[in-house]
């Protein structure tokens, strides 16, 4: 059984070699057809460089150093923020969402991108909804919304103009032209840490249009820092607010107490009755308290707009986008060596094809 099984063995191993000396001596044999398919790929790859116009794209980039602002857990206001519940005790921000991990998504979201899409841009001397110039500047009417042999162009969204209103009373087909517009702009942005360091950040995008790369990259900027500002500090705002109109409050009482002091000044003398004294000196007793909570309470709005200022984050642009900027094609030697490659593939299986067949019908 074992000098069977080594015999089957010796077998199957020869067959196995003389299959593929059989290859490399059908390739030997027509040498000259997979020379051609070489030389047709590569003629078919230069052909397009030379008569099909590459498209031209221009990368804009915005260096930036983004600073978070000081550590709750070091500041003198600690205890005031803690107080009225505006961080946590071991001074993280609950869910982490204003990490600088966390940065580069909120960036390349649809709330932050939509609001620069619907953000007003001079451009020469015409003002523009950032969505219009999109729209007309870029490529997109003719790739995204051209159609194909299996789609209809997108007309409506061609010809459409936008209005400046918010995202919520959008309509349908409104939604759908930004939904499509927010996928291309945010496939054409990038965003990362500069290389060894943890706070400075790059901001690119490559687009057909230069001025529109330019303008994006700037618009996009100024929108994530006015949007991350809103909603880092909203707390501290929303509390800030809340205790400006106690103070208001406050105002008016103490006004209104000091005219009533005043009054009761003016007319005891001339009062016999002992409760005018009296209610003299409680106007004087609740002007005193009031005086007392409207310092206090300018003290804490004080306190707070110091905390607003502390926690707000500070965008600093170390290299900002100039014209012209960098332009970038598509590289011609990459495509020859893919077309030569496919063509040389498929005349190698149209020659293995062709000889597996003649064997079988010869055998």
């Amino acid at each position: 059984m074992e000098t069977k099984s080594t015999t089957e063995t010796q077998v199957s191993t020869k067959e196995l070699l003389l299959q593929v000396f059989g290859f490399f001596k059908l390739l030997f044999s027509n040498w000259r057809v997979w020379t051609a398919a070489l030389l047709f790929g590569a003629c078919i790859s230069l052909v397009k460089d030379i008569f099909v116009e590459e498209d031209l794209n221009y990368r804009s980039t915005i260096i930036f150093n983004l600073e978070l602002g000081g550590s709750n857990q070091n500041s003198q206001l600690g205890g005031l923020a803690s107080t009225f519940g505006l961080f946590n005790q071991s001074g993280s921000s609950s869910g982490e969402l204003f990490s600088s991990q966390n940065f580069p998504t909120l960036v390349l979201s649809k709330a932050v991108l939509e609001r620069a899409l619907m953000k007003e841009v001079v451009v020469g001397k015409d003002t523009l909804l950032m969505i219009n110039y999109v729209a007309d500047s870029s490529d997109i009417a003719e790739k995204e919304w051209g159609g194909d042999l299996f789609h209809k162009p997108f007309t409506a969204a061609i010809n459409y103009t936008f209005e400046k209103k918010e995202t919520k009373d959008f309509t349908v087909l409104e939604n759908q032209i930004i939904a499509s517009i927010y996928e291309k702009m945010r496939d054409a942005t990038k965003i990362d840490f500069l290389k060894s360091t943890n706070s400075m950040m790059v901001l690119s995008t490559m687009l057909s249009n230069e001025m529109l790369a330019k303008k994006w990259v700037e618009t996009v900027l100024s929108t994530t820092e006015e949007f991350y500002v809103e909603m880092k500090t909203k707390k501290t705002r929303d509390l800030l607010e809340t205790q400006e109109k106690r103070l208001a409050k406050i105002q008016n009482d103490l006004f209104s107490t000091d005219s009533q002091t005043a009054r009761m000044a003016l007319q005891n003398p001339n009062v016999v009755d002992p409760r005018g004294m009296m209610r003299e000196t409680q106007a004087n007793r609740k002007a005193s308290f009031l005086s007392t909570q409207y310092m206090a309470q300018l003290t804490t709005i004080e306190s707070l707009n110091r905390v607003l200022l502390e926690e707000t984050p500070i965008f600093t642009i170390v290299e900002e986008t100039r014209l012209p900027l960098e332009t970038e094609y598509s590289t011609a030697g990459l495509n020859i060596k893919l077309s030569s490659l496919a063509a040389f593939i498929i005349s190698i299986v149209v020659l293995v094809v062709i000889d597996t067949y003649r064997k079988v019908m010869n055998g």
